[in-house]
């Protein structure tokens, strides 16, 4: 089993599934090995829609949000996020993505290479989801802490920060992961994709929800999506879901779900270290439009 603990320059170890054929990507302990290395001939359908997001970017909200809108209803139930990550499931058999029934709202943190080849071949609806990496960064380092599978031995948010540019984590690094579905778009014009991002999100949600319902072929009143907005707020998604995944500080992935997090985590030099980062990574992006306060 290609499960290692992947040790950083501080000398902190972290569990993560290693690809046995592409040994430079990392993924969650417990995703499912046969997915994580097969998941380009996964078969979609052609009413599927795929919502895809570097990890920690809103993924759990935009589920719900993109489930509502195209079922139509006005209220979240108890199914988990989890049921329909492509990742962690079987491809066939009780319980799998296959057992779904369409259409299928599917979900993955895969990077554009290695999603379904149908993905393309079937024009499915894709949903691209981004978040700036400060506080995806943050996010991400309460994850890693408290989520005992991953077995990480630091504690620091410092030494945490130099992990999370290197890319020693599931989903490797953020910059190659937005970097990878930029090129995808730029080189695939027929990528049938809406981009989505978590600050704007926050900020407008009745306008982003109403371009998103209308990319999934919806067409709704501003009542309804006013109704949509609220159930799906992290508040509700907190009591309904916040117990799948916490702990005795509460919910870790609906921790706080708000925008600027990261000021109480980043020295000033961290923040001036990472925005140089950002630029020598990011800065040639005509896609993304980070924002790191509202």
């Amino acid at each position: 089993m290609p499960m290692q603990k992947v040790v950083d320059s501080a000398g902190h170890s972290m569990k993560l599934y290693v690809h046995e054929r592409k040994p430079y990507l990392f993924g969650m302990p417990q995703f499912n090995p046969y997915m994580l290395e097969n998941l380009p001939d996964c078969q979609l359908r052609d009413d599927d829609v795929i919502l895809v997001s570097y990890p920690k970017s809103g993924c759990h909200w935009l589920w719900e949000v993109t489930r509502l809108l195209v079922s139509g209803r006005t209220t979240t139930d108890k199914v988990n996020k989890e049921n329909a990550m492509m990742e962690m499931s079987e491809l066939e058999g009780n319980g799998s993505i296959d057992d779904i029934p369409s259409p299928r709202i599917l979900n993955n943190h895969y990077f554009f290479e290695n999603q379904p080849k149908d993905l393309l071949r079937k024009r499915v609806k894709t949903v691209l989801l981004y978040r700036n990496p400060k506080d995806v960064a943050v996010s991400f380092f309460h994850h890693h802490t408290r989520l005992q599978n991953y077995c990480y031995t630091g504690r620091d948010f410092p030494s945490y920060l130099h992990r999370f540019v290197d890319g020693l984590v599931d989903s490797n690094c953020i910059f190659d992961w937005l970097a990878s579905w930029e090129r995808a778009i730029n080189e695939h014009k027929d990528l049938n994709i809406c981009i989505m991002c978590y600050e704007d999100l926050q900020e407008n949600p009745l306008a982003e929800f109403r371009r998103l319902a209308k990319f999934l072929g919806k067409d709704y009143e501003d009542d309804h999506l006013q109704q949509v907005i609220k159930a799906t707020s992290i508040e509700t998604m907190r009591e309904q879901k916040g117990f799948l995944y916490s702990d005795n500080s509460g919910a870790i992935m609906f921790r706080k779900g708000k925008v600027g997090d990261w000021k109480n985590h980043f020295t000033i030099a961290q923040s001036e270290w990472f925005d140089h980062v950002t630029r020598t990574r990011m800065g040639h992006s005509k896609l993304y439009n980070f924002r790191y306060d509202l």
